[in-house]
């Protein structure tokens, strides 16, 4: 038998692992080249852990999330949610009660978990299953050195992996996930799982705050037959801010499960989001809506990526973009269909309003379809407000202002139709867009 050295073995620490991960690929790839992804790689004498120590020198990175519940009141239950959408109470005021027997909120800040809920959610907030576990993070981009180089790094800054299991209630709970919403710190990192149980219904929001350097990821588990409707949202509280921010999604969809979706992003600095809709087995479905608002001098990279492998499951996108003062939206949509995934209906429709000269919009749809027998469409079109449709409500009263902002409200909120005008998630995604229209309209 042979034996293992003590004195040979070495205890690596964090700071050597930052020092010998990937480095940005020098190989460009399509998908990067209009944002640059040098953005995202922090040299590692300057990556910050969740403390905000420099990681360079320490042996963690991250301690396991420390979970803490809590029971508030219904007012303070108000403010907290205010709080994660980035909204004032002006803005909410006119919101729609939401049941808070049906509502939990979690909030992940600098390493930590708060747990909020109300008195009368106590019987089931508890059946929720909460845990943290060894980060490992896979590239949410297949055949992608960049995005494995990303994970990688995730993987180190980000050790520990928050888990949330929803199982099946007897009622539809309303989750709300707050991420790094009030972040002490100038980097920020997050990895988080959502596992849906089989049959289960559930609604769900996922709030992302606003930080100087940021990288998130969300992985959401949608068992067989389950049923999900899920609001995602970044809304910068301050437009002046300079970030950079890295968000990534990927939801994972069982045999017949159905998933609604609506996407509202409202950044200030460099955004680039990444959504990856992968249907996993026969029957599932998704239908996704997106609202993007790029005011001042925001960059908004949107990759939406719809992936099939399997036979008989469907996935549709609508996206709606909006590009004012100077800022600059980037649409990279793709359908994926593997071979084996035949009888797939997807689409993706991409439509653009670019409100200034110095705004910019670049749409780039694309398809990769294997098999035969599909049924798939993409499209995409960006202009200006129509003039005749401003002419014909001047015409009846309105100000050229109020006529911009009826045209522009219409156009932009469709993005968001996919949720149900009842669900409470529908109230807070108008409410944050309404937050971004007001940034995008403003005078001068």
């Amino acid at each position: 038998m042979s034996t293992i050295n003590s004195s040979t073995l070495k205890l690596m620490s964090i700071g050597e692992r930052i020092a010998g991960l990937s480095s940005l690929p020098e190989l460009p790839e399509e998908n990067w080249r209009r944002t640059d992804p040098a953005d995202f790689f922090v040299p590692a004498d300057d990556v910050l852990n969740s403390f905000g120590q420099p990681v360079v020198g320490s042996h963690l990175a991250s301690s396991p999330y420390k979970i803490q519940f809590r029971t508030v009141t219904q007012p303070e239950m108000n403010e907290a949610v205010r709080r994660v959408l980035g909204l004032s109470g002006a803005s909410l005021s006119e919101m729609p009660q939401t049941d808070d027997s049906r509502l939990v909120l979690l909030e992940i800040n600098n390493g930590g978990l708060a747990v909020l809920s109300c008195a009368s959610a106590d019987s089931w907030v508890g059946r929720l299953e909460i845990a943290s576990r060894p980060s490992r993070p896979e590239a949410v981009m297949r055949e992608s050195s960049i995005a494995s180089a990303l994970a990688e790094r995730l993987q180190i800054c980000a050790p520990s992996e928050l888990v949330i299991r929803i199982p099946k209630f007897e009622h539809v709970p309303v989750v709300i996930l707050g991420v790094e919403t009030d972040s002490a710190f100038t980097q920020s990192y997050s990895n988080v799982s959502v596992d849906v149980a089989d049959d289960a219904v559930a609604e769900i929001a996922v709030i992302h705050g606003t930080c100087a350097f940021a990288h998130h990821r969300v992985t959401l588990r949608i068992g067989k037959n389950a049923r999900v409707s899920q609001f995602w949202s970044q809304f910068a509280k301050d437009p002046s801010q300079e970030s950079r921010m890295l968000i990534e999604r990927k939801v994972r969809l069982g045999g017949h499960a159905k998933f609604s979706d609506a996407s509202v992003f409202v950044p200030s600095g460099t955004l680039r989001v990444i959504s990856n809709i992968v249907a996993e087995a026969e029957g599932a479905e998704a239908q996704c809506g997106a609202a993007v608002i790029a005011a001042d001098k925001a960059v908004v990279d949107y990759e939406p990526l719809q992936d099939h492998l399997t036979p008989r499951s469907q996935s549709h996108l609508r996206a709606k973009m909006l590009a004012g003062q100077r800022g600059k939206a980037v649409f990279q949509g793709l359908i994926n269909v593997e071979r084996e995934a035949a009888g797939t209906c997807a689409s993706q429709i991409n439509k653009n309003l670019v409100l200034s000269k110095r705004a910019r919009v670049d749409a780039m749809p694309r398809l990769r379809i294997l098999p035969d027998e599909v049924s798939c469409k993409h499209g995409s079109a960006t202009g200006e407000i129509d003039k005749k449709q401003m002419y014909y409500l001047q015409t009846r009263g309105f100000t050229g202002q109020q006529a911009q902002e009826l045209i522009v409200g219409g156009f932009i909120l469709d993005g968001i139709s996919q949720l149900p005008e009842e669900s409470p998630l529908q109230s807070w995604a108008v409410s944050v867009l309404s937050g971004g229209l007001s940034r995008v309209l403003k005078q001068g």
